[in-house]
């Protein structure tokens, strides 16, 4: 469990810097286990909604997660995004 802790720890440390830097659009990419913990802490701790969600494989199945292909049509300099 302490491995899952230190992750839990980072995304927290990593959120929490980025909105002090004036961020506030985040994107989680790909959506796997770590993406999962991502939008939990995004969602619960910090009361933030991710902008997108990014994921190859699970854009074939939910019409609300973006391909990769999405990358090319924005300016990610307005974004955190988690990989």
């Amino acid at each position: 469990m302490r491995k899952e802790e230190n992750v839990i720890a980072d995304i927290r440390f990593t959120i929490l810097n980025k909105i002090q830097q004036g961020y506030k659009k985040f994107v989680i990419f790909p959506f796997g286990d770590v993406g999962m913990r991502v939008k939990e802490v995004l969602n619960v701790a910090y009361g933030l909604q991710e902008q997108y969600i990014v994921d190859n494989e699970l854009s074939k199945y939910n019409p609300n997660i973006k391909g990769m292909d999405f990358f090319a049509g924005i300016d990610v300099s307005e974004y955190v995004v988690f990989l």
